[in-house]
């Protein structure tokens, strides 16, 4: 009779242990798909009057964790201290694939009650994530209330990441100003349009 209990409990313990290790295995191939394939994240910029942006995951896989970047000045308004605009960084948690975020506004309220209808804005944006394959850099160009154009960095050029000037002076801001638009040739330019 004792046996029978002993076979009983062992058989329950051993039950038990299957599940755990069932939902472990689950939810680790969950975490950790079984496919070669790594996310990419990308940007679309939309809306001409008053330019946002949206995150897309261009990949099958799901992309978790993305962050965004963006460091835009005004040409024809820089402060004393050369700084560009002070937009927030963004994180989106995670993408399944081939889907995109809502539109997310670039320019709090506080920041468009500084720009003047025709204030030129030019800048770079970054979208990455830590299991991403590359992190993406786009050079944007933006003519307040008016439209504007961004452009994919060519991978190639060897610049990627948050593009900055490499010093704080009007000449180093001209200087950056010019090499940004240098990064983005003509036939590469996506305009801002409405959706």
């Amino acid at each position: 009779m004792a046996a029978k209990r002993w076979i009983g409990a062992l058989c329950i313990i051993l039950a038990v242990l299957l599940a755990f290790c069932w939902a472990g295995l689950a939810y680790w191939s969950w975490r950790h798909p079984l496919t070669s394939e790594l996310p990419e994240v990308a940007l679309q910029f939309v809306t001409r009057e008053r330019p946002a942006l949206v995150i897309q995951n261009t990949s099958e896989v799901p992309a978790k964790d993305i962050k965004r970047q963006v460091a835009i000045w005004n040409m024809d308004n820089l402060p004393p201290d050369l700084n560009p605009l002070q937009i927030p960084i963004g994180a989106f948690d995670w993408l399944k694939g081939h889907q995109e975020s809502l539109h997310e506004e670039l320019f709090p309220e506080r920041l468009r009650a500084n720009l003047a209808p025709g204030n030129r804005l030019i800048g770079s944006a970054t979208v990455d994530c830590p299991t991403c394959g590359k992190m993406k850099t786009y050079v944007i160009y933006i003519i307040w209330e008016e439209g504007g154009w961004y452009s994919e960095v060519n991978p190639k050029s060897g610049k990627s990441g948050i593009l900055v000037p490499i010093k704080v002076s009007k000449e180093a801001i001209d200087l950056y100003f010019r090499s940004l638009e240098n990064l983005a040739p003509p036939e590469s330019r996506i305009p801002i349009e409405n959706d």
